[in-house]
Order: structure tokens, then sequence, then C-alpha cells
């Protein structure tokens, strides 16, 4: 059977090094959870800040998780024969499952305690983490489309097949970090003429109160869009943005866009690009600012920003599914018999399909940690958005708005 290459030296150099002291019992605990049968050892991204860091290089390493958004230079996982005429004819590298980090009482001070999950929280994990395929089925080999998996960068044949060489690059987004989301509250009053008419539309075409008084609370999460109609806001007390047991949004919001499993990419947090502005393309979508009646104005599609929910998942682990085929050589020159010979090659066969069903495949893992050095830019490009901070003299004004124009 191949095995990979361990080195030691792993988390200065890349690749693939040993499991950490610390590390054992969360793998344990991670097992139980999402059936992988073993780690063979930790993928360390190359140039990690291991000696930066000063931690001790080696076996109990305790080296920190790799950050988000962090550059994953070409790191390079090798597989090698484990027998003398074992050869080793390709690799196939992929990232498979995103799972949450186990967490420990005696954590980091700075880390969030563990978090109950809900019935929301293990819908999402299902869909989108791996336990069930579907819309996380590894595109180019990954689950996390900011991750490039390059197979066999060189020929194994062009090392006789000794080693079989695979390739790990890009970033780790924030694909994984489902929970977070962004609250906006919209109305008339805030230059959002589009919204002319929803006071009457809403309670059943009868009109209570004023027009430019009529409010909605948004909520953009990972699962689509919630909207709380004609609500109550009061000055100088602070907004909720409360869930339930259950962890969907509770107090009167409604599902106002759907998104399943399959239409998950749209919503996640996964182009860097994106990440520093509007953080994808669907808040991108529900934010823009619109151009009014004859394209002289603007129509923002939110009126204030209330509030941005960082993420409460901390730290996730990703998991390296790594496969092989090899072959067996036969140890001595076939014999001249014709039966022999086809005896022979038969046995050798059978070691060679044992060899690629049973023991070529590893599993590794890549502890990451949230990096909120993008949220920042986030955050601030779609407050920019906001109707109340675009300059009043660029916005439509009532007489502009055509109904039915936007």
């Amino acid at each position: 059977m191949a095995v990979p290459w361990i080195n030691l030296l792993a988390p200065s150099m890349g690749g693939i090094g040993p499991i950490e002291l610390e590390d054992f019992s969360k793998l344990q605990r991670l097992k139980n959870v999402n059936g992988v049968p073993f780690y063979a050892g930790r993928f360390y991204p190359k140039d990690s800040d291991a000696i930066i860091s000063e931690f001790t290089l080696g076996f109990f390493s305790e080296t920190p998780p790799w950050l988000t958004w962090e550059t994953i230079k070409n790191t390079q996982i090798w597989m090698v024969p484990n027998l003398p005429n074992e050869r080793v004819l390709s690799t196939t590298t992929k990232v498979t499952r995103i799972d949450l980090w186990p967490r420990d009482d005696d954590d980091d001070p700075d880390t969030p305690p563990p978090i109950t999950f809900t019935s929301w929280d293990t819908q999402m994990q299902n869909g989108l983490w791996g336990a069930f395929g579907g819309a996380t089925t590894p595109s180019n080999d990954t689950i996390d489309p900011g991750i490039i998996v390059t197979q066999n960068v060189l020929p194994p044949l062009l090392f006789a097949g000794y080693i079989a060489i695979s390739q790990i690059s890009g970033y780790v987004s924030e694909y994984g970090f489902y929970d977070q989301e962004f609250m906006t509250v919209n109305s008339m009053k805030y230059g959002q003429f589009q919204y002319q008419g929803k006071a009457r539309a809403y309670n059943e075409n009868k009109f209570l109160g004023k027009e430019e008084e009529y409010q909605e609370i948004w909520r953009y999460r990972t699962d689509g869009i919630w909207v709380k109609k004609d609500a109550t806001i009061t000055p100088g007390v602070a907004l909720e943005f409360p869930n339930g047991e259950n962890g969907y949004p509770s107090d009167g919001y409604f599902k106002e866009v759907l998104v399943d499993a399959n239409q998950y990419k749209d919503w996640a947090v996964s182009d860097k690009m994106q990440g520093k502005r509007y953080g994808n393309d669907k808040w991108d979508y529900y934010s823009q600012v619109n151009d009014g009646p004859g394209g002289l104005c603007q129509l923002p599609q939110v009126g204030v920003i209330a509030g941005y929910k960082p993420t409460q998942l901390d730290t996730l682990v990703y998991t390296i599914k790594v496969s092989c085929v090899s072959v067996i050589l036969p140890n001595e020159p076939l014999p001249n018999n014709v039966s022999d010979a086809l005896v022979s090659l038969q046995d050798e066969a059978i070691q060679t399909f044992g060899a690629n069903v049973n023991n070529n495949i590893w599993y590794f893992y890549l502890p990451v940690r949230y990096n909120g050095d993008l949220q920042a830019e986030r955050v601030n490009y779609l407050f920019q958005r906001a109707a109340i901070n675009i300059n009043e003299n660029l916005l439509c004004k009532q007489e502009d708005y055509q109904e039915g124009q936007i």
C-alpha cells in the first residue's frame, strides 16, 4: 500500500506532519461525529507562522490553527510505496468534509465556549459540510471554492513509481461559516419609494397609519432572507433579532426568499474580492443602489444597516482525503511455464487489488480559525450602500418615483 510521507518539520515547511499531542482527544471526538475512520496526520500549509510564533516544532508542536483568507502557497502531499516491490501509479486528493473543531473547557480563554446546536444548525451542516453530499459534492476536488487541488503535480512514472505528489493552494474561505447575517431597516422615510403603497398592501388593503411610517426589518442569512413587515421600532431602544429554539427567526419574521442547499454557493462568502466588499452575489443583489426613473436619481434597496452578526463557530476542521492507485511488481522473473506464469501473475494481481481496495485511502485534518479582517471592510462597504449614508441630493424624490419602474 502507498503511505504518506510524514515530515516532522511540516509545521514550518508545509505538507503532512504528525498528529499533534493536544489534537488526539479532539480527533477521537470528531471521528465519532463525522464517521471518518482515521486521521493519519495534520496538513500544514506552507510557510506557517509556527517559527515566528515561537512554537516548538516536531511531534508535539502545538501549532495554532490556520486562518481563513490566508494564502496557502503551493503545499505538496507526498505518497510513497510501503513495499519494496510496490509502485504508485497515481494519487487523488480531495477536500471532502468540514466539521466543527471540538472545543474543550481548558481551551484558550479568548475562544468562545461550546455552542448549543439547533435543528437549523443540524440542517445547515448536513446540507453544506459533506454529510450527505448533494450541494457539497466537491467541485474541482474541493468542498471550499477557495481551495485549489492539483492532482499528480509530476507524473509518478517520472519517479519510477516511488513518489506520487498532489498539491493544495489557494485559501480557506468563509464557506463553512454559515451562521453570519446582516440586518437592515427599510422604509419610505429613508427615500425608498419602492415601499409606496406597502402599508395598504399589508393588512388587507386597509390603510393603517401614515405610509411613510411603515417599516420592514430584513435579515439576510445564508438560508435566505427573513422579513418582518409593519415592524414597530422604538427610538433609542436597541433592535433585537431573536431566534426560536429551532434556530430560525422568531417574533413575526417570515421567509421572503428561500435558499436550499444547492443554492448555498451563491450565499456563501467564498470569493476574496467579494468578501472585502458585499460578501457574496446574493447579498450584493439585495443591497444594490438602483437607478430611479430616468436614471437621474438613486433608489437604495437598504435604508439602514441595523447590524451584522459574526460567526459563532470560531474554528472549523477540514478533512483532506487522499487515495492512491498502486501496483505490485513480480518479486521474481516469471516462470517459463505458461500455467505457472499465470498463477504468479494472478497472485500479484490479488496483492495489487488488496492494496488498492483496503489500504490506499488516507485522511488528514486541517483546523481553521475564523479571521475577521475582511468582515470590517465588508460591513463598511454595506454601510455605504444604506440610504441614510447616501448624499440626499442624489436620492430620488417622491415626485420622481413612478410605481412599477423599480
